[in-house]
């Protein structure tokens, strides 16, 4: 039985207690003598655990817990990362909070980079133009100082002004420099497998001592010896389900796992089995949608199509059309050994923002117009198409893009995992990095 790590236990100390938000899980009473986490919790297929945690302690305060529990204050390395920190805020009903990030500047530098559990700085300059989060800056930031205080860190937060998620430069001390944040700020701790507090926090800061992990909760101790029937434990130890992927430590071949017959409202036993990553582009243009399955169903993505040379003369960076969104497929059932039938669930489908918005960015000098996800969009039923489907039993809406995709054209099976938009005949790809 793993023991709680006592700086885990410290590492938080101080946080705001939280009133649960209706629609969302609520949080765990603690002792009298414990501290009151605020936080909540989600898990990345690439095995990251992060925490958000509600508190109005200074920037480097935060900084410090994250690291004496093992971790660190996250640092976002593109847009996939991006959209699905912003897809949880939203789904935990957080979009009123300001969270700081792991990222700060020197007062004597102009320059942000993320910082490292040690302190150190990384090399990357974060509020370069050539960063991919540059167009996510607020407009006219980061401003370096404002209302008599050094902004020397930075927080994302939905603005109502530019009707958009966006990063700004603030005080480490936020609260200070404005009791209008007060209980309106918090932080997000991000933990690395094989990291020192990373086994502690897989398996839940709130049930260290629990007996099999509960993956529908995604609580309890991971160690244990795997159910087959709630699919909950370790899969190390598993003697059938998945013979050579091993889900603890993510190595082997996944495409070798077993497939189910059926699934019910929990779609994790099919999805575990097909990547996470999947990409709509016809490899001509600068466009492209990039799609991120998670083996609940959900998903998150980013569709782009910059057109440079569009109103040169008022846009020089041309005009790029966006969609960050995010949304969940259901009802998931068996068509034959290599289909499966889902349908979109139209009530979670959620756009970053509203079609037909637009905004201008100076800094890059990019006209962006708000657009719908390009291939998602049009459609109520997909087909998810697992690798080796016979290529002749392919409809042909989808093998005009399989035949973009399948590294052999001359194979007489699907290469690769597809996603197919059957009412607008779009087609995306995956497989297995």
């Amino acid at each position: 039985m793993r023991k709680m790590k006592s700086a885990l236990a410290a590492a938080l100390a101080g946080a705001l207690c939280l009133v649960p938000v209706p629609g969302t899980f609520a949080v765990t009473a603690h002792a009298a003598n414990s501290p009151d986490y605020g936080d909540f919790r989600f898990t990345t297929d690439d095995g990251h655990v992060y925490y958000l945690v509600l508190s109005d302690c200074t920037w480097s305060e935060a900084f410090e817990r994250a690291s004496e529990a093992g971790g660190y204050l996250v640092n976002i390395g593109g847009w996939t990362e991006y959209s699905t920190i912003l897809n949880k805020i939203i789904d935990f009903g957080l979009q009123d909070y300001r969270f700081r990030i792991g990222a700060k500047r020197e007062k004597n530098s102009r320059e942000y980079h993320w910082i490292d559990e040690d302190g150190e700085p990384g090399s990357e300059v974060i509020n370069d133009p050539s960063y991919w989060s540059w167009t996510r800056w607020i407009t006219g930031g980061p401003s370096f100082y404002a209302n008599g205080f050094d902004e020397t860190v930075i927080s994302v937060f939905l603005s109502t002004q530019e009707h958009r998620w966006v990063w700004n430069d603030v005080p480490d001390d936020i609260v200070a420099s404005s009791k209008y944040f007060s209980g309106r700020v918090g932080y997000i701790v991000e933990f690395d497998q094989g990291s020192e507090g990373y086994d502690d926090a897989y398996a839940g800061w709130d049930q260290l001592d629990g007996g099999s992990y509960d993956e529908a909760t995604q609580s309890g101790d991971y160690y244990g010896s795997y159910d087959e029937a709630t699919q909950s434990g370790d899969f190390t130890s598993s003697n059938g389900g998945f013979p050579t992927y091993d889900e603890a430590n993510q190595s082997g071949d996944r495409s070798d796992s077993h497939v189910p017959d059926k699934v019910g409202a929990d779609p994790s036993p099919l999805l575990k089995n097909v990547p996470d990553n999947f990409y709509f582009s016809s490899g001509a243009g600068a466009w492209g949608t990039d799609l991120d399955l998670y083996d609940d169903g959900s998903f998150s993505g980013v569709y782009h199509d910059l057109n440079a040379g569009e109103d040169m003369d008022k846009y020089p960076g041309g005009t790029e059309y966006l969609c960050v969104f995010s949304g969940a497929f259901k009802n998931f059932r068996k068509v034959d050994d290599y289909t499966w039938a889902m349908d979109l669930d139209l009530g979670r489908l959620k756009l970053e923002s509203e079609i037909g918005s637009q905004w201008f960015d100076e800094r890059d000098g990019i006209h962006y117009v708000a657009t719908d996800p390009f291939g998602i969009a049009g459609g109520d039923t997909f087909y998810l198409y697992l690798k080796g489907h016979p290529i002749d039993t392919l409809p042909a809406g989808y093998l005009n893009w399989a035949n973009l995709y399948n590294p052999d054209p001359g194979s007489d099976t699907l290469d690769v995992y597809g996603i197919y938009n059957v009412a607008a005949e779009r087609g995306f790809w995956g497989d297995f990095e």
